[in-house]
């Protein structure tokens, strides 16, 4: 039985002295570990000879082990570097139908967030998440002195390795997409603020569901902008048929106040991000965000701000006096930013986001706001 470990680290944290225990007991399993470093060249668009090398070490393996630290609430760079390349190598995917064991170590927490990612990024290629160690250096250093702490961390790893010698398979959790639905539920709750601007009085939105989820997204769409019409007045743009529901943005409308505008750039998208602010996360204290986005045709500069606390979110244009953390992408970058192309850790991590003030909030933003599709 062949397991490959894929070792990545900047910091040490106690990786190293934790992936050995791991292979002592592998060993006395009968199982044969291959450790392979993760240090590649920074993903271009190229593949390498480092990464086509570890592709073919890892051809036939019977379980994958990712060994990485945790940095700023996510794994390290290396893993990101790697998993940029396995992104874009379409011959083969070491991961598919493959039971992986993740280990995720930190100098005092946030292995868990990176074990998320893990899952995340594992199940998205197809893998079985099957085990999942995540340990701090307090822990790494109990292993040899608490009992009990070392036989949770034995049956683990036995438990992986009976999962890869009976190849067993999973369902692979998905997670929710922004599918016609979703994006019609979305509308939904646009038109119901329209209704409460207008009128004082919200919509139920329980009301508009009853009302179009029995008729096709075309029908739904056209009921939806004749809704939209009847509130705000009489427009032209509703007298067309609207089939593409993701790609109009209700409360974004023209000066004369009845004309629905398209989210055709990452200016509108930015401007419209309080209305994708998700929340979700408990803030200890409210953060301004400063975006500074530069177009490479025009040579010219798109400054504006977010204000972000639990209750919402507010966009300004211009610069703020007081930033917590200022992001300087190119235009290009930070429109797949906005689409969920990329996240903007992970730009961040190889180079093509540049960031001053306070890191951790880049992490945030990932997870605060849904993409605009």
């Amino acid at each position: 039985m062949k397991i490959i470990s894929l070792l990545a680290s900047n910091n040490e944290h106690g990786l190293s002295k934790s992936a050995t225990a791991i292979y002592e007991i592998f060993s006395e399993l009968g199982i044969d570990v291959l450790e392979i470093d993760l240090t590649l060249p920074l993903y271009n668009g190229q593949l390498c000879a480092g990464f086509l090398d570890i592709m073919e070490k890892a051809d036939g393996c019977n379980g994958i082990m990712v060994a990485t630290t945790s940095n700023l609430f996510g794994p390290c760079a290396k893993l990101y570097n790697f998993l940029s390349y396995l992104e874009n190598y379409y011959e083969k995917n070491i991961f598919q139908n493959k039971n992986c064991l993740v280990l995720a170590v930190s100098e005092s927490g946030g292995e868990k967030n990176t074990l998320d990612f893990m899952s995340r990024y594992i199940n998205y290629f197809e893998g079985f998440d099957s085990v999942k160690i995540g340990l701090n250096k307090s822990a790494i250093n109990d292993l040899d002195k608490n009992n009990e702490l070392k036989d949770i961390f034995e049956k683990q790893i036995e438990d992986f390795y009976r999962l890869v010698r009976q190849n067993r398979k999973f369902f692979i959790p998905r997670e929710a997409s922004y599918s016609n639905i979703s994006s019609n539920l979305q509308i939904f709750d646009r038109i119901a603020n329209i209704e409460k601007f207008n009128t004082g009085n919200r919509v139920s939105i329980n009301e508009l569901l009853q009302k179009y989820d029995s008729q096709s997204d075309d029908e739904a769409v056209f009921e939806i902008a004749k809704f939209y019409e009847s509130k705000l007045g009489s427009s032209s743009a509703t007298e067309k048929k609207l089939v593409n529901v993701d790609k109009f943005y209700l409360d974004d409308l023209s000066p004369s106040g009845n004309v629905l505008v398209r989210l055709k750039n990452y200016q509108q998208k930015t401007k419209n991000l309080p209305h994708y602010y998700k929340g979700g996360l408990s803030l200890e204290n409210p953060f301004m965000l400063q975006l500074i986005i530069s177009e490479k045709d025009s040579g010219t500069e798109y400054e504006c701000y977010l204000r972000i606390d639990n209750a919402g979110c507010e966009y300004f244009e211009g610069h703020s006096n007081s930033p917590d953390i200022v992001i300087y992408s190119k235009s290009t970058v930070w429109e797949e930013i906005l689409s969920g192309k990329r996240t903007a850790q992970k730009s961040f991590m190889t180079g093509q986001l540049k960031v001053k003030g306070n890191f951790v909030l880049l992490t945030k933003f990932d997870q605060l706001f849904n993409p605009i599709v």
